[in-house]
């Protein structure tokens, strides 16, 4: 009985310990977070809100490349796209 307990406690300290991964769905919102940007760097300073003109697929390709940094990409539907989130 005690290592069946020892076991179970195990099994859920490494299930909190494993990342999420894929689509979040919170209440009103979904953020996508399989696309990570080459040029990540986690601590938020300043949140940038601009427009691109180009479609989803190139937007997404120029803001997950190397010379830039990006944490969101909003679509004019969801899912939202993280790009360089940490989904704690």
């Amino acid at each position: 009985m005690r290592a069946l307990l020892w076991l179970v406690g195990l099994a859920l300290l490494l299930t909190g310990c494993a990342s999420e991964k894929g689509i979040i769905d919170k209440e009103g919102y979904q953020l996508d977070t399989r696309h990570r940007a080459q040029a990540a760097y986690p601590r938020i300073k300043v949140l940038v809100i601009h427009y691109t003109a180009e479609n989803f697929d190139v937007s997404l390709a120029t803001l997950t490349g190397r010379n830039v940094s990006s944490h969101y990409l909003i679509p004019a539907t969801p899912p939202l796209y993280g790009i360089n989130t940490d989904p704690q």
